[in-house]
């Protein structure tokens, strides 16, 4: 039995991990230099109230070491006009709310204490949010608009049209305001979380299989005894022959290498930028994770300065320039990467293409599920490998 990942980030690195403990051998097929993916430009994890598959994975690879706990006094949001809201002045916020507003922040926690988001475990409630958008169930849970810069720090990052997202999207968005962060159980890396694909990888390298990096799939086909993997690999045109094929690669990408497989989805991604920064923030923005607000004239969306010595800054509008000046002192841009696609856009009543396809022996899995996350990917990767399993059993 020999299976064919398409795609080295956390979901194919987490399928090709676990077939391997199964004594399944796989091949993964990374295109970059190093695997990964999105991970090269994401630094935080929640704990396993929102991300339980990622976190447990790293617990797995013993690197609770690599993350610290984000404390409140370490975040901040700069708000449209400028002023820093720190996080830990959120719970004497919280105190000061109106009536109609402690009522739905309560109502939020309620939620997430009844709904756990779990993508192996998706309660009714949770999938009942997949028909509506974010803003129509904001609307319709009386949510107090005076509230809506809070609550554009978690969504943000994506996007900011509320109506473009499903209701369940949106409550995945915002689930570490009421539950990780105000308890300290959210975590960041000093620079990214490459380090979990790394010892991934050298753990998948170290028992039979095999993560093939700078290898380009071109096109895979259908035969009559499995399948056919064209690839490039360091400008030299390769095949190989598979007997299952995991595909834990965008929708569109799927459709250019494997058009006969016919996936229909209406998931949109976003693209995105990631801006390398030395410099010393101004005082007012001195904090280790900045979340900047739709309307501030940064156009920024997230300022990570966990690093001492190198920030990542990533813009909320990537076709408009950023404004280092009104955050920082003083400042110069090591490098900048045009990050195609950064996250994918669920919409309310989204076609999700299932884990096991339509062809036999193919199967789906990554970031593009109903709530997308890192966590979304690492789930549905060690489902895929699951079900891979039974089969060959």
């Amino acid at each position: 039995m020999k299976v064919g990942i398409i795609g080295g980030g956390i979901a194919g690195l987490s399928c090709a991990y676990r077939l391997a403990q199964k004594g399944i051998k796989s091949k993964v097929f990374e295109k970059d230099i190093t695997p990964g993916g999105r991970l090269q430009w994401s630094a935080v994890v929640s704990g396993k109230e929102v991300h339980p598959y990622t976190y447990s994975l790293l617990e797995e690879m013993g690197l609770e070491a690599a993350v610290v706990p984000m404390k409140m006094e370490d975040v901040g949001a700069i708000m449209p006009d400028g002023r820093l809201m720190k996080m830990e002045e959120l719970p004497s916020m919280i105190e000061r709310f109106s009536p109609k507003e402690s009522e739905f922040f309560q109502k939020m926690g309620n939620f997430f204490n009844e709904n756990p988001l779990d993508i192996k475990n998706i309660t009714s409630q949770m999938a009942e949010l997949r028909d509506i958008s974010f803003a129509d169930y904001m609307q319709k849970e009386n949510f107090p608009y005076v509230l809506k810069p809070l609550l554009e720090i978690e969504t943000n990052i994506r996007l900011v049209d509320w109506n473009e997202i499903s209701a369940e999207y949106g409550m995945a968005c915002i689930a570490p305001m009421f539950t990780t962060l105000p308890s300290g159980k959210t975590y960041v890396f000093e620079e990214n979380m490459m380090v979990l694909s790394n010892v991934l990888t050298r753990k998948i390298n170290s028992i039979g299989s095999k993560v093939e990096t700078s290898a380009e799939v071109k096109k895979i086909e259908k035969k009559e005894d499995g399948f056919l993997v064209s690839y490039e690999k360091n400008f030299v045109e390769k095949e190989g022959e598979y007997d299952k094929i995991v595909l834990a690669l965008p929708p569109l990408f799927i459709k250019r290498i494997f058009p006969e497989l016919r996936i229909e989805n209406d998931i949109k991604y976003k693209n995105g930028r990631c801006i390398m920064v030395e410099g010393k923030l101004r005082k007012e923005y001195d904090r280790k994770v900045s979340f900047g607000l739709s309307g501030h004239k940064s156009n920024l969306c997230l300022i990570n300065a966990m690093d001492p010595y190198e920030h990542r800054l990533y813009p909320l509008n990537p076709e408009k320039e950023v404004d280092l000046n009104s955050v920082y002192e003083d400042c110069k841009v090591l490098s900048e990467k045009d990050l195609k696609p950064a996250w994918p856009v669920v919409p309310p009543n989204a076609k999700i293409p299932e884990l096991k396809t339509h062809m036999e022996g193919v199967y789906l899995c990554g970031d593009f599920y109903h709530f997308p996350t890192h966590d979304t990917s690492v789930a549905t990767g060690e489902m895929v490998a699951e079900m891979i399993e039974k089969e060959v059993q």
